[in-house]
């Protein structure tokens, strides 16, 4: 793992805007301590609703991995859970308390 690249792209995600998103009737349903899969076909906007969970949380709080992103392609699971862990808290300044992943 490039940890230099890792972090690049975690600052990145803390510094980017929102990008402006189609207002959905779909909601979230929340369950603390429970994990949320969002399923669908391509173009569904998965992803649209995903950064509008982003945009309601405290982003220094909430990672974003796309793991088809360059900076994570190839990481094993270990390394994935340091980036969660460590990683993102060195940047941030805050442990992640949400975790998205695409």
């Amino acid at each position: 793992m490039e940890v230099d690249l890792v972090k690049d792209y975690i600052s990145n995600y803390l510094n980017a805007e929102v990008p402006e998103l189609v207002k959905r009737d779909l909601q979230l349903n929340t369950i603390k301590g429970k994990a949320i899969t969002i399923v669908g076909p391509r173009r569904a906007g998965k992803t649209s609703l995903m950064w509008q969970e982003i945009a309601k949380q405290d982003r220094r709080e909430t990672i974003y991995l796309d793991f088809e992103d360059i900076a994570l392609k190839d990481l094993s699971a270990a390394e994935v859970l340091r980036v969660i862990t460590d990683i993102f808290t060195e940047v941030s300044g805050k442990k992640a308390r949400h975790c998205l992943f695409r």
